[in-house]
């Protein structure tokens, strides 16, 4: 089995400051805090963990990210303070990366350097077309 550890999603590994606007109703709201992507079990997994506050409430995720087929490719499993989960599947081509998970979706770009990624969530509304979410910053501490 092929470890997470040894393909593109490593270049998550680290502590990210997280920053952004949150785009609800007719309401702009400022997004947050902090996401902390580390190896688990012997490389094979990333354990992601999310705290961040999205306008004034507060909002943790934790998500084990894992290989699914080729090595740019990975599902990730998420559960979040509101008692959701699901799976999401992400890709890592050189600086893009996506994700695509069921009415949401994740288009972004690592810097030069790996150190910044910038992007947009968006989620798919009742006439399934995809409307702006998040617009979001996550800058490498250290």
């Amino acid at each position: 089995m092929q470890k997470i550890a040894d393909g593109p999603f490593a270049k998550l590994l680290g502590t990210w400051t997280t920053t952004g606007k949150i785009y609800h109703e007719d309401k702009i709201l400022e997004l947050r805090g902090t996401d902390t992507y580390r190896l688990i079990v012997d490389g094979n997994y990333i354990l992601h963990e999310a705290c961040v506050l999205m306008g004034p409430d507060k909002s943790e995720t934790f998500e084990v990210i894992y290989p699914a087929g080729a090595q740019q490719k990975a599902q990730m499993h998420y559960f979040n303070s509101e008692a959701a989960n699901g799976i999401m599947s992400a890709e890592i081509t050189s600086h893009n990366f996506a994700i695509d998970g069921a009415g949401i979706k994740f288009r972004g770009r690592f810097s030069i350097d790996y150190s910044t990624i910038s992007g947009k969530w968006e989620v798919q509304a009742a006439d399934n077309n995809w409307t702006l979410f998040i617009d979001i910053l996550l800058e490498k501490q250290g």
